[in-house]
């Protein structure tokens, strides 16, 4: 019959005085640290300042990362092909029959969204399809970037970057290397410079929706909403309530806006984009 010893268990030996190792806390003042830190509003102001530098710039990431993307719309190809073909025959469009299409040669051709052709077609020999990968993510980059920097004056831009992020999700299935994402970057650029003269009564700001409006209109054929904002912007303005003395000029923005729907006509095919309008909401949109 055999037993089990037990081992006896060894008691940890306590550390002699001389052992123990004294703990010195640092004192700020024989440092020369200050004791206290005392919080100014103009600290307060710039942490608000660097909040709002890093929310906007964060938006204006996720916008390109959204619209770095793959490419996977057929239609994508054909406006590469259309630009390239553009670009070896006298880069504007002609006017005859559709050289895409074998059934429609007696047809004229209306390439309302020429330019983009031409941009696309430029994008993939520049880099291939990571090319024009990267356009429509420096496209979609430059909307928000645009659309960020609208806020009121006086106040912190960091609730219209957290607005600008639900924004971005619902967008997010139009930021593809078709002609539409042009509009997204025409709508936040026509709301900024509208809200450049709104509040500050910048009259260059209203002159520049000219040049916006002649390229868009050659770049996309949504152009119509651009103009319908700048037509309703005009009316909202015409019928304020606001007293007369608070409001800016009213001619500015009527001559801004007649010169930027002229633009829009300033086209090989002049004014087709109306046309175009009623046709995607008849046929394509449905």
């Amino acid at each position: 019959m055999s037993s089990n010893s037990e081992t006896p268990r060894e008691e940890p030996e306590t550390p002699s005085e001389e052992a123990v190792a004294t703990v010195v806390t640092p004192n700020p003042a024989e440092e020369g640290l200050p004791l206290d830190f005392p919080l100014t509003p103009e600290d307060v102001q710039d942490e608000a300042v660097r909040g709002d530098f890093v929310i906007r710039w964060a938006v204006v990431l996720l916008a390109l990362l959204m619209g770095f993307s793959l490419i996977d719309q057929t239609m994508t190809l054909v406006h590469v092909k259309s630009g390239e073909y553009l670009s070896a025959n006298g880069f504007l469009p002609p006017h005859g029959g559709d050289p895409f299409s074998a059934t429609a040669e007696k047809r004229t051709w209306i390439n309302l969204s020429w330019l983009f052709d031409l941009v696309a077609a430029g994008a993939y020999g520049a880099g291939s399809w990571l090319g024009v990968s990267i356009l429509k993510g420096l496209v979609a980059a430059a909307a928000f970037w645009h659309l960020v920097r609208i806020s009121r004056p006086k106040l912190p831009t960091w609730w219209g970057s957290i607005c600008a992020i639900p924004a971005l999700l619902a967008c997010q299935p139009r930021m593809t290397a078709m002609p539409e994402v042009v509009t997204l970057l025409g709508v936040a650029l026509t709301l900024r410079l509208l809200h450049e003269w709104k509040t500050h009564g910048n009259q260059r700001s209203l002159w520049m929706l000219v040049p916006v409006f002649l390229l868009w209109s050659n770049l996309d054929n949504r152009v119509f909403v651009g103009v319908w904002l700048l037509l309703l912007t005009a009316a909202g303005e015409a019928l304020t309530r606001i007293p007369v003395e608070s409001r800016r000029p009213l001619k500015p923005l009527l001559i801004g806006v007649g010169c930027a729907v002229v633009a829009t006509l300033v086209h090989p095919f002049p004014g087709s984009w109306i046309h175009e309008t009623v046709q995607l909401y008849q046929k394509v949109y449905p």
